[in-house]
């Protein structure tokens, strides 16, 4: 199990801010869980793209699309394309595991609505 301080640096590039309080409160009380930052890119056009459309709207179009997904752990930091997230997602023990991501919301919708996923919690940038 990591330590606070390692969960810290892990969190937000060595540099504490209100934005990691809650995963900080989380683990200060005890509560051992694995931390993965990830961010999703998908694809996008003129005519299909989030300036147009709302968060849920462009992830549940027919045409979205995951083209991979960025994913930071304690160890490393590595892309994982569209075509192998599935596995790479069924080898994570969610019920101990929280995301964080810039964008929680977006990131979330598509991690559940698309792969089924739901991890102990989130963290978000924003």
């Amino acid at each position: 199990m990591r330590t606070l301080e390692q969960s810290r640096l892990l969190l937000h590039d060595g540099r504490m801010d209100a934005r990691c309080d809650q995963a900080t409160q989380a683990l200060s009380m005890g509560a051992a869980m694995n931390i993965i930052t990830l961010d999703f890119e998908t694809h996008f056009s003129k005519e299909y793209t989030l300036k147009k459309l709302t968060t849920e709207e462009y992830i549940r179009d027919p045409r979205f699309e995951v083209h991979g997904c960025a994913f930071r752990s304690a160890v490393e930091t590595f892309w994982v394309d569209a075509r192998d997230l599935r596995g790479m997602f069924g080898r994570v023990d969610w019920t101990d595991t929280v995301v964080l991501a810039h964008h929680a919301h977006f990131d979330g919708l598509i991690l559940s609505h698309h792969f089924g996923v739901r991890p102990r919690g989130w963290l978000c940038t924003l």
